[in-house]
């Protein structure tokens, strides 16, 4: 029993990282109208981000939050370089995204060589519940998860930007004679979903062992982390 119970505490880790990569995708596709294939580099992206500055001394947590500041930004910029020139054509703005994705990957790939990179856990050892033992990292993730998405829906919802953002989506034509810029909220929303995207690279990295070749993917629809392997 008690065996059962870590097995599906850490399916339930895991599928916590999955949220946010989910939830940074349907974000930018019910915005945009397109399917971002590069999600999955995205989060191997903030995944090397905490490595390196991991690897040059700098507190990992400090990593782990610059990230998904990180990440959003390399999305904003290319939201406003590549992807913005192709919202006639979806099916051609999603192939921009993969061929983005296919680069980001193979940088990371050379970047990393033939290595198997490794990040401790920033809360290590284990919560105790009886006879079982759970890793304190997996539940903080969880926890890191739940407050992100309550954090998503207050923004979207509570919020004036949340309320350009719903106007954009709704009438994009209409939220220009009212003064929005759908350009920026169009970028604001493509680094908002990579931002998550990410988050969750960064926290599944001590967990999740980078290395130089695919271990698992098919998370997005396309390579989601797919140069992490198990720890």
């Amino acid at each position: 029993m008690a065996n059962a119970f870590v097995a599906a505490f850490e399916i339930l880790s895991f599928g916590a990282i999955i949220v946010l990569i989910v939830l940074g995708l349907g974000i930018i596709a019910s915005m945009m109208g397109i399917f971002n294939f590069a999600q999955g580099e995205f989060v191997l992206l903030g995944a090397y981000i905490t490595y390196l500055a991991y690897s040059r001394g700098i507190p990992i947590w400090v990593g782990m939050v610059a990230a998904p500041f990180l990440v959003g930004a390399l999305g904003f910029v290319l939201e406003a370089l590549i992807i913005r020139r192709f919202y006639a054509a979806p099916i051609v703005a999603m192939l921009g995204t993969y061929a983005l994705g296919l680069i980001i990957r193979e940088s990371v790939r050379g970047l990393i060589g033939g290595f198997y990179l490794t990040v401790p856990e920033p809360i290590g050892g284990s919560i105790d519940i009886g006879t079982m033992h759970i890793s304190a990292w997996r539940f903080t993730i969880i926890v890191i998860t739940l407050l992100v998405m309550v954090g998503c829906y207050l923004l979207l919802s509570r919020t004036s930007f949340g309320l350009r953002m719903r106007a954009t989506l709704e009438n994009p034509s209409l939220a220009r004679a009212s003064g929005i810029s759908t350009p920026l909220m169009y970028g604001a929303t493509f680094a908002f979903g990579s931002a998550l995207a990410g988050l969750a690279g960064a926290l599944i990295v001590p967990v999740f062992s980078l290395a130089s070749s695919p271990s698992w993917s098919a998370v997005s629809g396309h390579s989601s982390v797919p140069l992490l392997a198990p720890a």
